[in-house]
C-alpha cells in the first residue's frame, strides 16, 4: 500500500476527522487529504509548517526537551501536529463536537511509528 492510501485509510477510522496530511518542512503536503470538499489541504499545510518550525525553535532555546506535538484548538476543531522526522510532520484535524482529542493523539502516536517505515 502506498503512503497516500495508508494515511487516508487510517483517517477513515477516526471519528469526526476533517483532514489529515503528511507535510514536509517546506510546507508541501506529501500525502493526505480533506473530507471537506471545499478544503484544499495545501494552504493550511503551508501555514502549519510555520507553527512547527517556531515550536521546534522555542523548545531548542528553552532546553525543554524534544518536540512531540502541537495542539491547536478552535471553536470547531482540534488540530494536532506531530513530528515524524526532522523534515516531516503529521497533521490531523477533527471536529471538536464529533471527535475525541485523547483518542486522536494516541492514534497519531501509534501510527507515527508505522509511518517511519515509508522512509526506511
Amino acid at each position: 500500500m502506498d503512503l497516500q492510501n495508508f494515511v487516508m485509510e487510517w483517517a477513515k477510522n477516526i471519528s469526526g476527522i476533517s483532514a489529515v496530511a503528511i507535510i514536509g518542512l517546506d510546507g508541501s503536503a506529501i500525502a493526505g487529504g480533506s473530507f471537506d470538499e471545499e478544503l484544499d489541504i495545501m494552504l493550511p499545510s503551508a501555514y502549519f509548517t510555520e507553527v512547527i518550525k517556531s515550536s521546534k525553535e522555542s523548545l531548542k532555546v528553552t532546553n525543554w526537551g524534544d518536540f512531540e506535538d502541537v495542539l491547536i484548538t478552535s471553536a470547531t476543531h482540534y488540530i494536532v501536529m506531530r513530528v515524524i522526522t526532522n523534515e516531516l510532520y503529521f497533521a490531523a484535524a477533527v471536529n471538536s463536537k464529533k471527535g475525541n482529542l485523547g483518542s486522536l493523539r494516541l492514534r497519531m502516536k501509534t501510527i507515527s511509528k508505522k509511518l517511519l517505515d515509508f522512509w526506511e
